[in-house]
């Protein structure tokens, strides 16, 4: 029989439709985020107005992370994908119409960050969920390698153009695009042929204490399944550090090229397509290994070499020796990241895995918005060099006990899980 991968994979209706809505989506997105970091910057000339741009829209991410996490194992999740996008296409129209107007100012890109932060957990969430219910168990690697290529072309094409874009067309027309794309991935989910759901949870309670009662303890129980799984939690407890580290990188980033590279906002598209063009390649990489038997060690060197790359890239200001350490760590990202999706996939039952999913990113991305707000005022103080460098420091901190936790080894055993449904 033959190994699953991306090319045989990617034949088929289901995960064909859902990679190309995701590729146009992301598109869309790399376009809205190259933008939105500009003018954050240029209306404030402060990394740390630009931290807090990021950071409204964090923390409602983060909060309705929690509840959407729940929700999408009671509703439809494919309708719930379609609706998300729908309704971010909508908001996304906010700052270019602003713009236009000539009314637009820094309190805007605050509310429109925090409204984009509500819906999105409710995507990401069903999307997660619904993922593995499309293909074999067998062919989770090459699912999420496909995944991650999809996001990953649409960063080469959409960062790289994105810039250019913006430079000749203006701000305006990047948001545009990227609500036509949230609109076109709206319609490729609704084309999905999706599976019922095995088990049915008992319907949503409507009457606010009861709801939020029911949701508690269906949080709970996505929590405590990390007591039975140890590895998920140390897994899930290192993801949260190195969040911590790397979340000023994404602020810091357009304020290094301009001021210590003599760039513009066009080349900045071009340092960003550079990540994405190694995450790309890893993510090919990766799907092309098959079943990888010491995912303990795959993770730990990525993360050793995520945390290098970064402390040397203060140091790379000549623009294509930058562009070569920015490529070596988007290639790292999927060796770390597919690995440690497979693990969670194979190891949570399917009606658990919005819970349990929700509480991962949640925990995950929760010290996020402060690290994020934190780097962008350490940076106005210190410099942003010497910020970006303090970032993989910390992430090479977080790596060297990881070595040492017994919980990891397991890591490297694939038996599923059984036996947890409600």
């Amino acid at each position: 029989m033959a190994k699953p991968s991306i090319f045989t994979v990617i034949r088929r209706r289901n995960p064909f439709l859902l990679w190309l809505g995701q590729l146009v989506s992301t598109l869309g997105d790399n376009f809205e985020y190259i933008a939105l970091m500009a003018l954050a910057y240029h209306l404030s000339g402060s990394t740390l107005v630009m931290g807090a741009v990021l950071v409204s829209y964090m923390v409602p991410n983060l909060v309705l992370a929690v509840f959407s996490s729940v929700m999408v194992d009671r509703w439809d999740r494919r309708k719930t994908m379609i609706y998300s996008d729908v309704i971010r296409g909508l908001i996304i129209l906010i700052p270019p119409v602003l713009l236009l107007l000539g009314k637009l100012q820094i309190w805007h890109l605050y509310l429109y960050s925090a409204l984009y932060g509500c819906i999105t957990p409710f995507f990401n969430n069903a999307n997660a969920a619904l993922l593995p219910s499309l293909v074999k168990e067998e062919e989770y690697l090459a699912m999420n390698s496909l995944m991650q290529t999809s996001i990953q072309l649409a960063g080469i094409i959409g960062l790289a153009l994105g810039g250019t874009a913006i430079a000749f067309l203006g701000y305006a027309n990047a948001y545009f695009f990227d609500s036509f794309s949230f609109f076109f991935s709206a319609i490729t989910v609704f084309l999905l042929r999706v599976p019922k759901m095995e088990v049915i949870v008992r319907p949503v309670e409507f009457r606010l204490p009861q709801f939020l009662k029911n949701w508690w303890s269906d949080f709970l129980e996505g929590l405590r399944f990390y007591k039975v799984e140890k590895s998920l939690l140390w897994l899930l407890l290192i993801a949260s550090m190195l969040n911590f580290a790397f979340g000023p990188i994404s602020v810091l980033l357009l304020p290094f090229v301009e001021n210590f590279m003599g760039a513009t906002v066009k080349e900045f598209g071009w340092i960003m397509s550079s990540v994405s063009l190694g995450t790309f390649l890893g993510a090919i990489f990766m799907g092309s290994v098959g079943i990888i038997r010491n995912r303990r060690r795959w993770i730990l060197v990525a993360v050793a070499a995520l945390s290098i790359l970064t402390m040397c890239l203060p140091s790379a200001r000549f623009f294509p020796l930058a562009m070569a350490v920015l490529f070596g760590i988007g290639f790292s990202l999927p060796v770390a990241n597919i690995p440690i999706a497979t693990v969670f996939q194979e190891r949570v039952p399917n009606n658990l895995r919005g819970r349990v999913f929700g509480a991962r990113n949640f925990l995950a991305q929760s010290l996020s918005p402060i690290s994020t707000a934190l780097g962008g005022m350490v940076a106005d103080i210190i410099g942003v060099p010497l910020t970006i460098f303090l970032c993989g420091a910390l992430a090479f901190s977080v790596l060297v006990p990881s070595i040492f936790i017994p919980h990891l080894y397991g890591l490297n055993l694939q038996a599923k899980v059984e036996g947890r449904a409600e």
